[in-house]
């Protein structure tokens, strides 16, 4: 298991729930967990997130994240990774609020869709 922390503009959403929603989706899409989430972070005041998952998935996020540039994604993700405690966890998907099929901002693929 790996860690990952990014720093996530709030610039492309008008309303919370959407930025919520935006989480929820990433969440789903790369089987990673939020484990720690700073509101307004020394970057400007933008939340700053960090994922646990597989290098695989924080990679596949990563790539997203830095829209779908492959190499930007994976190098920033092997430049900020690290390891985790190697503990056993399971993605909660609760179906009544799944989004797969029904997303607005990445597709079912991984990839960014446009808004």
């Amino acid at each position: 298991m790996k860690q990952l922390t990014l720093v996530f503009a709030f610039d492309g959403f008008h309303e919370t729930q959407e930025f919520m929603l935006y989480l929820q989706e990433l969440v789903e899409q790369f089987q990673v967990q939020i484990i720690e989430f700073i509101p307004a972070s020394s970057s400007g005041a933008w939340p700053e997130l960090t994922f646990r998952g597989t290098e695989e998935n924080l990679i596949k996020l990563a790539i997203c994240y830095h829209g779908d540039h492959i190499e930007d994604g994976t190098e920033y993700a092997e430049d900020h990774m690290i390891d985790d405690s190697p503990i056993l966890f399971d993605i909660e998907k609760d179906p009544r609020w799944l989004t797969a099929g029904k997303r607005t901002f990445i597709s079912d693929d991984g990839k960014l869709l446009d808004n």
